[in-house]
């Protein structure tokens, strides 16, 4: 841009360039405007104007105010690429709007908004100003209510997005034991606490499985609370996985079963931690058992019953338990409550 640049300039103070009217009874002519400068001044003007994400419109003299405002410059500063509104549903102008209060007028408007449905309102102080906003465009609400215009439309995409699930769900690539996964938009980092949900299209076949998300490299996948995975733990269909810093942990399904054959547990949502297994009895000793894990705070049930079938009662064997703690118990079994004898029998624990 430049100052005007035709003939029969004046200086109008600090040796800027500036225009003098033409004066023909005195022999004065006025400043020549050249096209050079009058391209000028106009492309300056629609810059502003397609900037802003406005079409030009020859029936529409307010487009370059319209800019202003959705950049942030109008009166205010409240109409910008995400503007504070006070209503979105007020069907009719208020009668003492105070400067500087913003609106988007509804469907349905009467009164002087029946006719600028869809643009946002400003009361400058004398009159209200109208401004036709595009796509991408976000307004906000006092209840602390976001939307966004899309497609002509106000929706609330944020909440509708989270609804969605869509941000933290994806379809796992890569191959059955080396899952990969894409979200959009990219991750830029793995956070202890992170969870996401894949549909997985193959179950794991090994007892090492890894996953990596948007490339951030591929990370060992474990059960809950151990460091180990079985063939099929990962299944067909959706499965939820937790970052905690070194692990994708898969936390579903819901109940994993874990251990070894003799002796599993499992940890339920509600936090309460089941464990079953097997004790052989001694007829000279006590057997010390050891849970396949350590309940964290308290065991608050335990059973241990007979596997063998007698062949008539006296040969029934009574299972005594002692000494309970959140990883260990010890067990006895007896005669009809008087001899010590070998036997066999299952346990079940509960606790949390």
């Amino acid at each position: 841009m430049d100052r005007v640049n035709g003939a029969g300039t004046i200086d109008i103070g600090g040796g800027r360039r500036g225009f003098i009217d033409e004066d023909l009874e005195v022999g004065q002519e006025g400043t020549e405007v050249t096209a050079l400068w009058l391209n000028m001044a106009q492309e300056e003007v629609i810059k502003v104007i397609e900037a802003a994400g406005l079409v030009l419109d020859p029936g529409d003299w307010t487009q370059l105010y319209q800019a202003l405002q959705l950049m942030g410059l109008s009166f205010g500063s409240r109409t910008r690429r995400w503007t504070s509104v006070i209503s979105m549903t007020l069907s009719s102008a208020p009668g003492a709007p105070v400067a500087g209060d913003t609106y988007l007028i509804p469907t349905g408007a009467t009164g002087i908004w029946a006719t600028n449905v869809g643009k946002i309102a400003e009361w400058n102080g004398s009159a209200w100003a109208y401004t036709t906003t595009p796509d991408g465009h976000g307004v906000s609400l006092p209840d602390g209510r976001v939307f966004e215009r899309v497609a002509g439309a106000y929706v609330e995409k944020l909440a509708l997005d989270a609804q969605s699930g869509k941000w933290t769900y994806s379809t796992a690539g890569g191959t059955a034991n080396a899952l990969t996964a894409t979200f959009t938009p990219a991750l830029a980092a793995l956070t202890v606490g992170m969870t996401i949900r894949l549909n997985v299209i193959n179950a794991n076949t090994a007892t090492l499985a890894t996953l990596n998300v948007n490339g951030l490299g591929a990370i060992s996948i474990y059960r809950p609370f151990e460091n180990s995975l079985s063939p099929g733990d990962i299944g067909v269909g959706i499965n939820e996985f937790n970052y905690d810093g070194t692990y994708w942990r898969l936390t579903s399904p819901a109940n994993v079963v874990s251990g070894s054959p003799a002796s599993r547990w499992t940890k339920l949502g509600n936090g309460l931690i089941m464990q079953w297994g097997t004790v052989a009895t001694s007829a000279s000793a006590v057997v010390t058992v050891t849970f396949p894990v350590t309940f964290p705070t308290v065991v608050g049930s335990l059973v241990v019953s007979d596997q063998s079938a007698p062949v008539q009662a006296s040969q029934v064997a009574v299972f005594g338990v002692g000494n309970i703690t959140t990883s260990t118990f010890q067990c006895i079994s007896t005669n009809n409550f008087s001899t010590a004898v070998a036997d066999f029998g299952y346990w079940i624990a509960m606790g949390y």
